[in-house]
């Protein structure tokens, strides 16, 4: 965005050295985070569809039968069941929420512990403490200013990968569809329709 390559100009004219390592260290470590967690995610994913896909299943088929289950007294296992497989659809999402927030806190202690370590280096080498702190102030804020963007990328990036498998389903049911509309050369056979329909000998 505008923000980061804004601060990333002003940075590499300030001091192109330190910052193309800060930014080493900081897109490396978010690099790592996302090669980490995309394999998680994108099986929380999958998970999450088979758990809408119950949740759908249970509750269709206690509509379907809404009668026999009031008659019989069934009320209490259809919902047993819709109880269960919800909890299991929520807390995949609340996995997939906090995955994607622990990115943030770990740059954050990332960046200022690394600001407090530089700064104690710089004092232990004998450097210029007023200089040392504007020096680690300026890219602690600029640091700061920056994490949300990048931030907001790993964010977009964890929901392709938790939506992978939604997805996948849709390509392979568009596929099915045009399989389908390929049979016989291109043309589908479908039954005539003049005025009725007729049930004979049945």
């Amino acid at each position: 965005t505008f923000m980061i390559l804004a601060i990333g100009g002003f940075l590499l004219w300030f001091d192109p050295v330190v910052t193309l390592i800060a930014f080493s260290v900081l897109g490396g470590t978010y690099g790592l985070i996302y090669v980490g967690i995309r394999g998680f995610v994108q099986r929380l994913g999958v998970q999450r569809l088979e758990r809408q896909d119950d949740r759908f299943r249970t509750a269709n088929q206690a509509f379907n039968g809404i009668k026999e289950i009031k008659v019989f007294g069934c009320e209490a296992y259809f919902l047993n069941q819709f109880s269960q497989v919800s909890n299991a659809y929520w807390r995949i999402i609340i996995k997939k929420s906090l995955i994607a927030q622990f990115p943030r806190y770990v740059l954050e202690i990332l960046v200022f512990g690394g600001a407090l370590t530089l700064v104690l280096y710089k004092l232990q080498s004998g450097g210029d403490f007023t200089k040392v702190i504007g020096l680690i102030s300026l890219y602690a804020v600029a640091a700061y200013r920056m994490m949300p963007s990048l931030d907001s990328v790993l964010k977009q990036l964890t929901s392709v990968r938790f939506s992978a498998a939604v997805i996948d389903t849709l390509e392979e049911n568009l596929r099915d569809i045009i399989h389908d509309q390929m049979v016989d050369g291109g043309h589908r056979q479908t039954l005539p329709f003049d005025q009725a329909i007729h049930l004979q000998s049945i």
